[in-house]
């Protein structure tokens, strides 16, 4: 949900954003938005993640962090600071504590809520991918689907009996569509 139709920076966003606590916001093109979500949506973030969390521990010699809801910020970019509901970064650095990142995490999961469109859905995948991640799953709790965007810009639909793959980013992960739905 669009806040106001001004256009913000990145600092005007974050002195409203700090004045704003009980809400979720982003800058998405120098719009405030609002995330809007739900039991079932952050059960199947907290869900992703802790499967990420143990494929982590099982390879150890996988280095990076993964997040729920960290902000991220292209490298030159005022105008957007985005918040993927799940997100994984390459790095054998320490996990750090500051509140928003520059760049764009490896891996990026988003999960629908009632307020987001398919159409915008796509257009944040493809953000993504621009701004250089390089793996983005689109999670659709209904009907139980993912749509996969790959570093290629190339995407795929993936439903119950197929299993979605961690490419490149985390290798040898994988998880049946089923499973993302069936906690």
């Amino acid at each position: 949900m669009v806040i106001a139709d001004k256009l913000y920076t990145i600092d005007e966003f974050e002195a409203y954003a700090a004045t704003q606590s009980e809400k979720l916001l982003e800058l998405i093109d120098g719009r405030i938005v609002e995330k809007v979500i739900s039991e079932e949506h952050g059960k199947i973030a907290i869900w992703l993640g802790y499967l990420i969390i143990t494929y982590l521990q099982e390879h150890p010699e996988i280095k990076g962090h993964w997040s729920s809801e960290a902000s991220y910020t292209p490298t030159g970019d005022d105008k957007n600071e985005r918040r993927p509901d799940v997100s994984f970064r390459l790095t054998d650095k320490a996990v750090s504590r500051a509140t928003r990142f520059e760049g764009m995490p490896d891996f990026v999961a988003e999960v629908k809520s009632k307020t987001n469109s398919y159409d915008e859905l796509r257009e944040k995948a493809k953000f993504y991918l621009e701004q250089g991640s390089r793996l983005v799953w689109l999670i659709y709790p209904e009907p139980q689907f993912v749509e996969v965007y790959f570093e290629d810009g190339t995407s795929a639909a993936f439903k119950e009996g197929q299993t979605l793959s961690g490419e490149n980013v985390l290798p040898n992960f994988e998880v049946p569509v089923s499973k993302l739905f069936n906690f």
